[in-house]
């Protein structure tokens, strides 16, 4: 039977209907081979006079100061609010579920240093940390590329979570998010569990095969982890991403990190990257009612990406 399901912390609900469980193979994704376009990174990188180039750890970063809302072609997939960086794996062909543990753990230090310094500008007052990956439409690039976006408001999704986080603290002296690991952990919905993070399905989730991956322990921002975090969260990302293109193929999927906004007074979020898949498009009932649709549970979501993930963990660490 169908299942309505609401969300931890905010007011979506999601329909869950197990029944219309199909195989896996049903929802394997093959991207277009070729391109209509050239891809703007390859084409922008090192082009002087258009964007600074700078040299980091983890590739290539380019950096642009937005004025008075001016774009360049660059920068015109995205609306700028201030600083935006792109944090990039320079070879176009190297796959996510192909890149290598250390080369991921630099990238995440070359983000963790770059949103720190932008804290101290002005008028900053949430730094959004994201990547498209392999999308055919709209602002998606082939190569492995963070993206860190300043905004001069907090998102309404941090805000409803942060409003979560203080309702919870105040009735149960909990944080929300805690609750949720004390209960994911080794049930049902875990997906993958390192030293330091827990991979797991979320109870509603709004995407086939979404998945999200904590701390264990309470943190407040990615930006703030130690350096032994950021390998262990470059290992379970590496090990889950590359389950999930095992699982499905190699599918096109947005990942977002959920941080407290830093050095403010709006709550103490517990932080956590979101992953979502794009299989399908969303209908009238998603875009209109805020109510969505889900072909498959998370439970089945988990056994199945569980399974391809540890193999993946395993092949990483060399057990055999």
């Amino acid at each position: 039977m169908p299942e309505l399901r609401k969300d931890y912390f905010t007011n979506k609900f999601v329909i869950t209907n197990s029944e219309r469980l199909k195989r896996p193979s049903d929802f394997r994704r093959t991207p277009k081979t070729s391109i209509d376009k050239k891809c703007f990174i390859c084409s922008n990188f090192n082009r002087p006079g258009q964007v600074g180039i700078l040299e980091s750890r983890g590739g290539l970063v380019a950096e642009k100061r937005s004025e008075s809302n001016k774009e360049d072609e660059f920068f015109k997939h995205i609306p700028a609010f201030g600083y935006h960086y792109i944090i990039s794996e320079s070879s176009h062909e190297l796959r996510f579920d192909k890149l290598a543990v250390p080369r991921l753990s630099e990238m995440l230090i070359s983000l963790q240093e770059k949103g720190r310094s932008l804290y101290s500008k002005k008028g900053i007052e949430y730094i959004s940390i994201y990547l498209d990956y392999g999308i055919e439409e709209g602002t998606g690039t082939s190569h492995p590329a963070f993206e860190l976006l300043t905004l001069p408001e907090i998102p309404p999704i941090i805000a409803e979570e942060l409003n979560a986080v203080n309702r919870s603290m105040y009735d149960l002296g909990i944080c929300p998010m805690c609750r949720v690991l004390s209960v994911e952990t080794g049930g049902p919905r875990q997906i993958l569990s390192t030293t330091h993070f827990l991979a797991f399905a979320p109870w509603a989730a709004t995407h086939s095969f979404e998945f999200w991956i904590c701390p264990k322990a309470h943190q407040t921002t990615f930006l703030r982890i130690s350096e032994s975090d950021i390998y262990d969260l470059a290992l379970i990302l590496r090990s889950t991403l590359g389950g999930l293109v095992s699982a499905l193929g190699r599918v096109q999927f947005n990942l977002v990190f959920h941080n407290s906004p830093q050095e403010k007074s709006n709550g103490d979020l517990h932080w956590h990257i979101e992953v979502y898949p794009q299989i399908k498009r969303w209908a009238g009932m998603e875009t209109g009612m805020n109510i969505f649709i889900n072909d498959v549970s998370p439970e089945d979501c988990a056994e199945l990406l569980g399974k391809a993930t540890r193999k993946q963990l395993a092949d990483l660490v060399g057990v055999t």
